[in-house]
């Protein structure tokens, strides 16, 4: 089986039509986190899957009661920070809106599996 590439590697082909600049190095440093991003909401997927979205809590004090789960938590804010990283992806690489369905599609097809190989 022929091994993935590194995510420095991936984020530096996702950015290669841009010009060499400070440009170009600010978003292939982004896209190195997306990639990274797009592993970890797989991981925290998974995890968040086999646990209830709502816990029970008591904190000893007289306070009790029930909360979002701090697995749900975590993949809200992760998925909240990697759709505005790619925003601004996508910006910087000058996408437009009919560009974003591929856009995407490269990130999440072309280069990682981790969201496509989830069990929902």
């Amino acid at each position: 089986m022929p091994r993935k590439p590194s995510i420095a590697k991936q984020a530096t082909t996702l950015c290669e039509s841009m010009p060499d600049s400070q440009d170009k190095d600010r978003a292939v440093e982004l896209a190195t986190n997306i990639l990274f991003l797009e592993k970890k909401l797989g991981e925290t997927r998974r995890i968040a899957n086999t646990e209830p979205a709502v816990i029970e809590y008591d904190n000893g004090g007289g306070q009790s009661g029930t909360r979002v789960s701090p697995w749900v938590q975590s993949y809200t804010t992760l998925l909240k920070t990697y759709q505005s990283a790619i925003k601004q992806l996508s910006e910087m690489l000058n996408t437009d809106e009919t560009d974003d369905e591929e856009f995407l599609n490269t990130l999440t097809n072309k280069y990682s599996k981790s969201l496509t190989n989830i069990e929902e």
